[in-house]
């Protein structure tokens, strides 16, 4: 049996990480609860889930369109699981690989 831990990996994390840097929106928002509420804190902005999906969608766009490639990473500082319930911290870090092969973090 795996932990619980193992599983919020398996079942969230990895199809969330692979979803955004491949930019397929629909995937990565089906990782997601109809319920979330995102708030891009440096823009002050807070979005339901049609609002978040709708962000997400425009910027795999934006970025397909530009040829850039993104790798999510992330960082937990944090995590406590039981069986049914968990509660992770952590920070994110987004780089891209530009279509001149530059890069930006």
């Amino acid at each position: 049996a795996q932990t619980p831990q193992a599983e919020i990996n398996k079942h969230v994390w990895e199809p969330f990480i692979t979803s955004f840097n491949n930019h397929q929106a629909d995937a990565f928002m089906a990782v997601h609860s109809k319920d979330v509420v995102r708030s891009a804190r440096d823009g002050k902005t807070v979005w339901n889930w049609d609002e978040y999906k709708k962000s997400q969608t425009e910027g795999d766009q934006l970025d397909l369109n530009a040829k850039r490639k993104r790798t999510l990473t992330l960082r937990f500082t944090e995590r406590i699981a039981s069986n049914d319930l968990a509660v992770e911290v952590g920070v994110y870090k987004t780089s891209y690989l530009l279509a001149d092969g530059k890069t930006m973090d």
